[in-house]
């Protein structure tokens, strides 16, 4: 809710160019005012669409607080008090629980915004005892509160006896964290109830002005993951980031600890609690990152085993990166500063990421670390420091154009360079309803066809410049935010989408003045909720769904992500209206396999999907791979009959999908038995002694072969 407050509330006026106030009194439910309570100006990032801490104050011992210097625009105020020890709830105004759904507070024309008061109320307590596995108290334990929004709540350390208690707390459900700091280094953190990782956590339900006791922790002894890196030619690896994950079967898994290697290439990272992890290495210079051991994603990662008070040994090799070279110059071979410079792998989905660096004062640039692979290299010069047309390497217009720059490990390629003709422009000015500029407003530059080609923002003055244009037609669209997760949008001229919009034919170095925009309901302009959905299932060939499918919704200038989950489903929630490339990913049978919709290898051949305002799209599906098998339905075998030589034993499957053909294979004691592959075995003097299993083979056509063995008898008798 937007509130404006200045002649509102008592607010008294100020001089236009003083800064403004809030002011107010924090209270207890009894009245009595609230000393050193926090209080928090938010105030609004409309570049970034989020409140941002601004400035705060501590209230005095009358409960009293002034935020002053505050500059015009939309303010949210947090009542926070400081201890984990406090009685009272924090709170955002008007008594709301977090700032989401808090009241707005405009400052406007330097005004003294007067009476922001609160009043906090008494909240929950939590308490209990953190000892060591012996029983002894562990000191100097951080102990915090989460709540279900992932926030911090309330915290506190534990004493000399081990105990603690965190208060303050709204009624609801939290997540207790038990963080060793100094005093209690050497013990490993958990999660209650005895959890190694928050997505384990066991929540916690309180309510507001109650005691609620015994949330004891035992803690462990602190384990570590070390190691040695160095580069494929066996030189110790300096300054590589090392980061160890909870381990999960698809993705990182939560972060558990971080560590740099140092001159001789070592690391280790402490901390840890006895469990699986996974460990990644990353490097900002030539050196290329995977994942141990040798893997390239972190959903193939080798897991590393850690035991209370253990230190497990994950080293790594890092395989040094392809160097791109180059420099860029107008066409009168002035060097061109601030063109970004990338190197886009070819194949999308696998190891090969873009790579991209701007050119410096003198027009080169140095392009480390990239992936042995196939690139095309685009120039890009939306910022360049003069106006010049973007390309790609060689001479190429588009992406598929492009001459494909094949690099192996440690190659340099030179003289990468690119000569820019002189770009076209378009520009104009940006207001609101009262004609105020609209500053900061996003500006979406597109082809003839309504794909995305860039953004720009809007001045200070509302004023605006798309440069580096080469001859063509255009579309261009404007977006303000609003506040409230909502933002006010047009094309021009006076069109509520893309599809709509009028051309602009811009000539070769031409500058094309006046594509001016009102953004304002009442000039056409179209109010943007960011609720609309895309849906869609992810199958093998043979209809059966793939769970953990990597899911990319392009949207050109960012995106979104999604995983399918156990039924091949997969979501991406609150997207504005746009149009967008959907790809998918993951790997089957060791072999990394991708497409984006509808059915096509490359981004370019992609379908666009175009959506409305509050549209929820489904049908996005993809077909991956080929065809996967079920597996066969089945059970362990088990042996039944006399287990004296001269008897006969029996296999029995039992529980397996109907229909299925099954062969066998006695052993005695782990070794074959020549020629016993039959359902019975006659049991022979030979075999005395010998413990007994049997290896089943189920097939059925349309299925997987499944293998299953028998748990070992007794040994068979003699006779």
């Amino acid at each position: 809710m937007l509130v404006l407050l200045a002649g509102v509330l008592g607010a008294t006026p100020a001089r236009a160019d003083d800064t403004g106030s809030i002011s107010g009194v924090v209270a207890a439910e009894d009245g009595t005012g609230a000393d050193s309570v926090s209080v928090i100006a938010h105030r609004y990032q409309s570049a970034w669409g989020y409140w941002a801490w601004h400035t705060s104050v501590a209230t005095d011992a009358s409960g009293a607080y002034t935020l002053s210097g505050l500059p015009d625009g939309d303010y949210r105020i947090e009542f926070r008090p400081f201890s984990g020890a406090s009685e009272l709830i924090a709170e955002y105004w008007d008594d709301a629980g977090d700032i989401l759904s808090a009241k707005t507070i405009s400052v406007v024309s330097g005004a003294a915004v007067v009476d922001i008061d609160a009043e906090l109320g008494v909240g929950a307590a939590l308490s209990g005892e953190v000892s060591d596995e012996a029983g002894e108290p562990i000191t100097g334990v951080s102990v915090r509160a989460i709540d279900d929004m992932g926030r911090w709540a309330s915290s506190g350390f534990t004493d000399a006896t081990g105990a603690y208690r965190l208060a303050g707390l709204r009624t609801g459900s939290y997540l207790l964290e038990f963080a060793p700091a100094l005093l209690s280094a050497a013990f490993a953190g958990e999660w209650w109830d005895d959890a190694a990782s928050r997505s384990q956590a066991t929540s916690v339900a309180v309510t507001a002005g109650t005691e609620h006791t015994g949330y004891d922790a035992v803690l462990g002894l602190a384990g570590s993951v070390a190691g040695t890196v160095t580069d494929s030619d066996g030189t110790p690896a300096s300054g590589v980031g090392v980061s160890v994950y909870h381990a999960e079967a698809w993705g990182a898994g939560e972060w558990a600890g971080s560590a740099t290697t140092d001159e001789t290439g070592a690391y280790a990272v402490l901390g840890l609690a006895a469990g699986d992890y996974k460990v990644a290495f990353w490097s900002s210079g030539s050196l290329l990152g995977e994942w141990f051991d040798d893997a390239p994603y972190a959903d193939t990662a080798r897991t590393v085993s850690v035991g209370s008070g253990a230190t497990a040994t994950a080293d790594a090799e890092l395989t040094i990166g392809a160097t791109v070279t180059g420099v860029v110059t107008d066409e009168a071979g002035a060097p061109v500063a601030d063109v970004a410079v990338w190197a886009r792998p070819v194949n999308i989905g696998g190891p090969n990421y873009a790579s991209g660096v701007s050119t410096s004062s003198d027009g080169s640039f140095t392009l480390t670390g990239l992936t042995p692979g196939d690139y095309r290299v685009q120039f890009m010069t939306d910022n360049a420091s003069v106006n010049v047309v973007g390309e790609w390497w060689n001479d190429a217009r588009t992406e598929a154009a492009a001459t494909v720059l094949s690099l192996a490990p440690g190659e340099v390629a030179t003289d990468v360079s690119a000569r820019l003709a002189v770009g076209a422009s378009i520009t104009g000015v940006l207001r609101d309803g009262e004609g105020a500029p609209s500053a900061d407003a996003q500006v979406t530059l597109y082809d003839s066809e309504g794909q995305w080609l860039r953004d720009g923002r809007a001045g200070a003055d509302g004023s605006y410049e798309l440069r580096g244009l080469e001859a063509g037609t255009y579309r261009v669209g404007f977006t303000t935010e609003t506040g409230g997760g909502a933002a006010l949008k047009e094309w021009w001229h006076n069109a509520p989408d893309v599809a709509s919009a009028d051309d602009i034919v811009v000539g070769t170095a031409a500058t094309i003045s006046g594509i001016d925009a009102v953004l304002s309901l009442d000039d056409e302009s179209v109010l943007e909720t960011f609720s609309a959905t895309l849906s869609g299932v992810v199958t093998d060939a043979l209809g059966n769904p793939l769970e953990g499918v990597s899911v990319v919704i392009d949207a050109g200038s960012w995106g979104d992500g999604a995983r399918t989950d156990a039924d091949g489903r997969w979501t991406s929630l609150g997207l504005p209206a746009d149009s967008y490339r959907v790809s998918f990913s993951t790997e089957i049978d060791g072999a990394l396999i991708s497409e984006w919709w509808d059915d096509v290898a490359d981004r370019g051949s992609a379908t666009v999907i175009r959506i409305a305002n509050g549209e929820q799209r489904t049908g996005i599906d993809a077909v991956l791979g080929s065809a996967v098998l079920p597996v066969l339905e089945s059970s362990i075998p088990k042996i039944t009959g006399p287990l004296r030589v001269g008897k006969t034993v029996k296999a029995h499957p039992r529980g397996w999908t109907e229909g299925t053909q099954f062969a066998f294979q006695w052993f005695a004691d782990g070794a074959p038995i020549p020629n016993a592959s039959g359902e019975s075995l006659v049991l022979t003097p030979d075999i005395a002694g010998a413990r007994l299993t049997v290896a089943v083979t189920g097939t059925l056509a349309g299925y997987q072969t499944v293998v299953e063995s028998s748990e070992a008898t007794r040994a068979v008798a003699s006779r």
